[in-house]
């Protein structure tokens, strides 16, 4: 095994390690842990293994840790935007590229990197802007895949890991507590329309997924281009 192997398994064990540790400390020493899950939780440990050592293994090639390391610096630095306009590149030698968009780079480079992340979560990430600009109705497909995926993702994980769980009170059956890595953080009643959401949560999130699906097949069937 040479040096490039072993660093990149010593990132998936940390990556393996980190999610075993979230996974203890959030369930209480595995006090809220369903061992019904417990092989999900066993894939979920060897999917970071996986991820973190393929994703060592990315960053060790030479092209691609540049990019990542100048992906890094564009993100931590501050005052880019003055350093890039003292440089003044010649704009019109690059394909595609006109003056308003580079200029929308360099404001959106001279943010901190919170804003920066933040901005590239809400607008990229959730609302999925970069397709809406192409059409409605790709963007309503994507936004029904996407949002249905990371609901399902963010309410699988948790509830496998043991960090959330439901609880109901000892003297009415009724109402329900919610716990988060142990703490109570709200209550219901089983009858109210929050229960109804929670409880069927996961469903929403299938039927997001499903209407995103035929959304998908319909237009693969309709539009020749997409069948090429």
């Amino acid at each position: 095994m040479n040096d490039c192997d072993r660093k990149a398994l010593a990132a998936g064990l940390a990556a393996a390690l980190a999610v075993m540790g979230g996974i203890w400390l959030g369930s209480r020493g595995l006090k809220h842990f369903d061992p019904a899950l417990v092989w999900y939780a066993i894939g979920s440990v060897l999917a970071a293994l996986a991820v973190g050592y393929r994703f060592a293994v990315w960053t060790q090639r030479p092209p691609s840790r540049m990019y990542f390391q100048r992906g890094l610096q564009l993100l931590v630095r501050r005052g880019f935007k003055r350093q890039v306009a003292r440089s003044k590149p010649d704009t019109t030698a690059i394909s595609r590229f006109n003056v308003s968009t580079f200029q929308r780079f360099n404001a959106s480079t001279a943010a901190s990197p919170a804003l920066t992340i933040g901005h590239s979560l809400a607008s990229g990430f959730i609302a999925q802007s970069f397709i809406r600009r192409r059409s409605l109705y790709r963007w309503i497909m994507h936004l029904c895949l996407s949002g249905g995926g990371t609901l399902a993702f963010a309410i699988t994980f948790p509830l496998v890991f043991g960090w959330v769980h439901f609880e109901s009170f000892d003297n009415d059956a009724g109402m329900y507590r919610v716990n988060l890595f142990g703490f109570n953080v709200d209550s219901f009643s089983v009858r109210s329309v929050k229960a109804l959401v929670l409880f069927n949560a996961l469903n929403i999130s299938a039927v997001l997924v499903l209407i995103g699906l035929v959304m998908a097949a319909i237009r693969r069937m309709t539009n020749a281009g997409e069948r090429a």
